[in-house]
């Protein structure tokens, strides 16, 4: 008689696997976005240039870095380049020209689509141990169905409670579409994908 697989972690949902999978899907959003100037930036920052440095510096909300602190040195450089790339689309004459690179482009792209995630359809694959009616087992699934029995997931809901790191209501968008109530315990495998 072949042994039969058993579950012998704790039950709680894996948090890390459902931010890797969304923190994936975003970067590969993010990436068939076209470049964008500091302005529109600025702009999605309701205007706010130190808003927009301090996300480039990788510095949350509230006060800033003591000076002299490496946190500090870095959200200053970048405001200064957030102002100067200001400057230079504007067309005034400046004494340094800035232009956005590469990997601030990367970062610009990835700052908009965290911010404007996408909105239409949405599934996801996933691998590993999943419970379902209060019965977890090792399975791979596909959200939604390939029968299309449940319907779709709610990708508003689900970007919107990832914005909020809200897991757990974001496991909920996701299952509603699959088996109300489930959860990922432990994943070998998590995608998601984003349909424009």
């Amino acid at each position: 008689m072949a042994s039969k697989r058993t579950y012998s972690g704790g039950y709680d949902e894996d948090k890390g696997a459902i931010e890797s999978a969304y923190g994936e899907a975003i970067k590969e959003y993010a990436g068939s976005l076209d470049n964008f100037r500091a302005t529109d930036m600025v702009q999605l920052f309701h205007g706010d240039t130190s808003a927009l440095a301090r996300n480039l510096a990788g510095i949350g909300a509230g006060k800033l870095p003591r000076r002299g602190t490496e946190e500090r040195k870095h959200y200053e450089t970048q405001k200064r380049n957030v102002n100067r790339w200001l400057a230079q689309e504007s067309g005034r004459a400046v004494k340094e020209k800035r232009n956005i690179g590469e990997a601030t482009q990367a970062r610009f792209k990835e700052l908009y689509a965290r911010q404007n995630p996408p909105s239409g359809r949405m599934s996801a694959s996933i691998t590993g141990w999943i419970k379902v009616s209060n019965d977890v087992r090792y399975r791979s699934i596909e959200i939604p169905p390939l029968s299309r029995s449940r319907g779709e997931i709610d990708t508003d809901a689900f970007t919107s409670a990832m914005a909020q790191g809200d897991t757990s209501a974001a496991y909920a968008a996701l299952f509603n579409a699959y088996a109300p109530g489930g959860t990922v315990v432990e994943s070998t495998s998590f995608s998601i994908n984003f349909e424009e």
